[in-house]
């Protein structure tokens, strides 16, 4: 299989480009997938699958903004996603993103606010702050000089009750001094399409593996996008495009794969929901549409984001960790690339991850370019597309041919006893966590015996050895991978973890040293009859504090979270066994 090239990379970057905000469900995104169509079927590709699933539609079609005094101007403007239509005219006032303590209630008024710290709280902060002061409209001024930004406020769960407006960091320097000196007047007009009943759509082509193994990979990202989206996401799409070129240009040559490769064009990644996950929509209703495809799946090599000047980072589940660090790149100039893992929850292999699937992430960030009308072929970083590409392409061609696959069975299992152990250890846990770290210690005892013959299989060309032994690789990894969660407790991108369940054992320490500190409380501690008795007694001489019913309510907590725990670590002694069995089976 040759090497991807960048010149046509390029060319539908450019393409996919010239459909300019094409956010979930508009005209542009359906103009973006009929263009990936037909270049898939130009490809020689007779069967581009279509996929459509429903969204919520939102597109933006007009954000007028303008100062009526002191002065008279137009401001260029971007509406946050999920904003709804909207005229208002009122005056100006200043919001203190530090200091909330300062704010006066302005009814109606439109608030103005630097966008603050952090790329996504800090919006969604300043959100909940003008909701509550009771304005009409809040002004976020972006980060940097010239940038229009786009973040969907996270948490606000549907649709916004305000609108929330980017402008630039410059502009809203100068409204800010404007109103030290005297009062300013601003008229925002905004229109915007909603559906309920929008629909997006996946695209998908498959080269069909020569062998009879079931075992698929999937390559994949999305081609929606906010403002041009260059890097977020026509890099990442024409990437994925040009690896199934050089794929079909290559068995149509007289090449095969021995595992079946499919390649993925996802709708609605940025919004789309107005559930918790509000974003990879099109991964995601693939995920659950196409069980059996996921659970035969070995890989799934995602992209996003890539071609920002920014680190470029390969996250994998660490099935995987060793083998993504063993592809090298060979390029005049070699980015620097960091690996991590599992990868967190930002884009389209999330699903996947969820669900199982081995996972292979590339994205170059962060950029002051992500989400905003910056993002444009033009400054694109070609050496980090370069890159990307050719990393992928090279995991690619190793994955699809026949042999043993290259992921670790043992990597998983060495995190998975650090974090019991964290647990174990940890003052007050009532959970016996002996048994499951007795149970993982047994597997890594077996790893070097497994290791030498699964080598010996490979050496000696035996093939039944090879399948077996694969079969118990794929059982393993996707029953690791699917323990995989958020983990309330790190920050990003270490807020996923495996055995992400297990995070209630310090929930339930917690809530058992809380109930404890009330129980302290000598009005706690009155049967039910003495509390309702008390209560009618107007006269009665003690202090009181009604805690009975919040001290019920989480004694119930503190037992569910026990017998969720408990079940988590059963399923977990029980799966063990599974792997055992399984490698047991090779080696004995």
């Amino acid at each position: 299989m040759k090497e991807p090239s960048l010149e046509r990379i390029q060319e539908y970057i450019h393409k996919l480009c010239s459909f300019e905000q094409r956010v979930p469900g508009s005209e542009n995104e359906r103009l973006a997938g009929e263009y990936i169509r037909d270049l898939l079927s130009s490809f020689g590709f007779q069967d581009v699958r279509e996929e459509t699933f429903s969204i919520f539609g939102w597109n933006p079609i007009k954000c007028e903004v303008r100062v009526l005094q002191p002065v008279t101007k137009t401001i260029e403007a971007a509406v946050f996603p999920y904003s709804n239509s909207t005229t208002i005219k009122s005056g100006l006032v200043r919001l203190n993103h530090a200091d909330t303590r300062s704010l006066e209630k302005t009814e109606g008024k439109i608030g103005l606010v630097p966008w603050g710290p952090h790329l996504y709280l800090s919006p969604m902060q300043s959100y909940f702050l003008a909701r509550k002061q009771g304005l009409g409209a809040l002004l976020v001024a972006a980060p940097d000089e010239g940038d229009l930004r786009k973040v969907v406020v996270v948490e606000v769960g549907g649709e916004m009750e305000l609108p929330l407006i980017c402008i630039s960091k410059e502009d809203g320097e100068e409204l800010r001094k404007l109103t030290e000196d005297s009062e300013v007047i601003i008229e925002i007009s905004t229109t915007v399409e909603r559906d309920e009943n929008a629909t997006s759509r996946n695209l998908e082509v498959v080269i069909k593996g020569a062998d009879d193994s079931s075992h698929q990979i999937i390559v994949g990202a999305h081609y929606d996008a906010f403002f041009k989206g260059a890097a977020d996401n026509a890099a990442p799409a024409a990437i994925v495009l040009e690896l199934a070129r050089i794929a079909k240009e290559y068995v149509d040559g007289g090449g095969s794969f021995s595992r079946t490769v499919r390649f993925l064009l996802y709708g609605a990644e940025e919004c789309g929901s107005t559930s918790y996950y509000y974003w990879v929509n099109g991964s995601r209703a693939y995920v659950e549409k196409n069980a059996e495809i996921v659970k035969n799946a070995i890989a799934v090599l995602s992209l996003d984001s890539v071609g920002f000047d920014a680190p470029n980072y390969v996250a994998s589940t660490l099935d995987l960790m060793e083998f993504a660090k063993s592809l090298k790149v060979s390029m005049k100039k070699q980015p620097k690339v960091v690996h991590y893992g599992p990868p967190a929850y930002g884009s389209d292999h999330w699903f996947f991850e969820l669900s199982g699937v081995p996972t292979m992430y590339g994205v170059s960030f962060p950029s002051p370019y992500y989400h905003t009308q910056k993002d444009t072929p033009e400054n694109l970083d070609y050496h980090s597309v370069e890159f990307h590409a050719r990393f992928m392409s090279k995991a690619l061609k190793e994955l699809a041919h026949d042999g043993l696959l290259p992921h670790c069975l043992f990597s998983p299992l060495e995190e998975m006893e650090s974090i019991i152990s964290g647990y174990n250890s940890l003052k007050n846990n009532p959970f016996d966590l002996e048994i499951p770290l007795r149970k993982i210690r047994e597997l890594l005892s077996l790893q070097k015996r497994f290791e030498k013959i699964t080598k010996e299989s490979v050496s000696k060309g035996d093939k039944k050895g090879i399948e077996r032994a694969n079969q118990v690789i794929i059982d393993a990894t996707h029953g690791y991978n699917r323990s995989i969660g958020w983990v309330w407790r790190k920050g990003a991108p270490r807020d996923v973890s495996y055995l992400s369940r297990l995070e209630l054992i310090a929930d339930y320490v917690d809530l058992n040293e809380a109930i404890s500190d009330l129980r302290r409380m000598p009005v706690a501690n009155l049967d039910a009859e003495t509390v309702v008795r008390y209560k009618s007694q107007h006269d009665n001489p003690f202090n009181w504090v009604d805690v009975h019913e919040a001290l019920a309510h989480l004694e119930s907590e503190r037992s569910k979270v026990f017998s969720i725990v408990e079940q988590e670590i059963s399923e977990l002694v029980d799966f063990l066994d599974d792997i055992r069995d399984g490698i047991r089976s090779i080696t004995e």
